[in-house]
């Protein structure tokens, strides 16, 4: 669960079922504060729940309407923290629901030998210099599939993200894999000239045709194993003892991807997939409805592409 505290920051923890959200803010430490200690007798606990998750909840009832009324700036998804109570159907995310269904091919992702290889400092450098061309040529193609997501957005709020996800692709994260690549002999006239590999290819085109032929549903979730799968990859990597950092040469690459930046962005990725899949009626368990099997095939597909993405880099191994 993610609380937006009142300074604007994020703070995504665990929310395990049977507990409200006050009784897993006060655990967290989140500033919410439930003067009657969640016994319906005041409306100091009162939160403004996304749009994505409003309608997966039960009704309010009639005592928490009434003092909702009382209530400090209400809103159309205003509850009381104390009367949302976690359930098993409530606590799905598509995000979620997609990487247990698909864990073959996403643990295949996140964990492949070249992120292992990564972690202890031991991939060939040819191969990390490889990939770092074949990831500028990917930007570009990922920079022009958010583009599309322009196209294919209808609320504004998601024209606005996806406008700003194209902006920050090109006048901003391109440009630091551009410096990063500066270190390693690479100028971007290195990077623009190096021809598009197959694995490539495959991948980006795979997600602009799930853009061009589907809507933005469709495009997200082909488009998300990119940036939570490297947002994973990062915080895992960070988190876990066995990863070699003093003497790592790709130290830097495993600081980016697991840093609160880029976090961040992440998760703004993950609440507006979540946002338009309820949009579109997958609330509750996304598996019960009709297009679930579509979505899980494109994240799937996505997953197995990012695998053979990384594949690619490891073939390119000295012989």
């Amino acid at each position: 669960m993610t609380f937006i505290e009142r300074d604007g920051n994020a703070k995504t923890v665990e929310a395990p079922a049977g507990l409200s959200v006050l009784e897993i803010a006060h655990r967290n430490d989140i500033d919410i504060e439930g003067a009657c200690e969640g016994s319906l007798a005041c409306s100091t606990c009162h939160v403004i729940v996304d749009e994505a998750w409003s309608d997966r909840l039960e009704e309010t009832s009639e005592d928490e309407e009434d003092m909702l009324d009382l209530a400090f700036g209400l809103t159309r998804t205003s509850r009381l923290g104390c009367q949302i109570i976690l359930t098993e159907e409530s606590a799905v995310s598509i995000y979620e629901a997609l990487k247990a269904d698909a864990a073959t091919a996403w643990d295949g992702y996140v964990a492949h030998p070249f992120v292992r290889s990564l972690a202890d400092g031991s991939l060939p450098e040819a191969c990390f210099r490889h990939y770092l061309k074949q990831d500028y040529l990917f930007l570009l193609n990922y920079s022009r599939a958010w583009a599309l997501a322009v196209v294919k957005s209808q609320e504004v709020i998601d024209l606005r993200q996806a406008a700003a996800s194209v902006d920050l692709l090109l006048n901003t994260e391109l440009a630091l894999h551009v410096k990063y690549c500066a270190g390693w002999g690479l100028s971007e006239a290195d990077l623009a000239a190096a021809p598009e590999a197959d694995a490539n290819r495959l991948y980006t085109r795979f997600v602009m045709d799930a853009g061009l032929t589907g809507d933005l549903l469709d495009l997200l979730v082909a488009l998300i194993p990119c940036s939570l799968g490297y947002a994973e990859i990062g915080r895992r990597l960070l988190a876990d003892p066995q990863t070699r950092l003093d003497g790592n040469p790709y130290r830097d690459w495993i600081e980016l991807y697991g840093g609160q930046e880029f976090q961040d962005g992440a998760e703004v990725a993950r609440v507006q997939l979540e946002r338009v899949a309820a949009g579109r009626g997958l609330v509750g368990d996304p598996r019960a409805n009709p297009r679930w099997p579509q979505v899980l095939r494109l994240f799937e597909t996505a997953c197995r592409l990012e695998i053979g993405f990384w594949q690619m880099g490891l073939d390119a191994a000295p012989a």
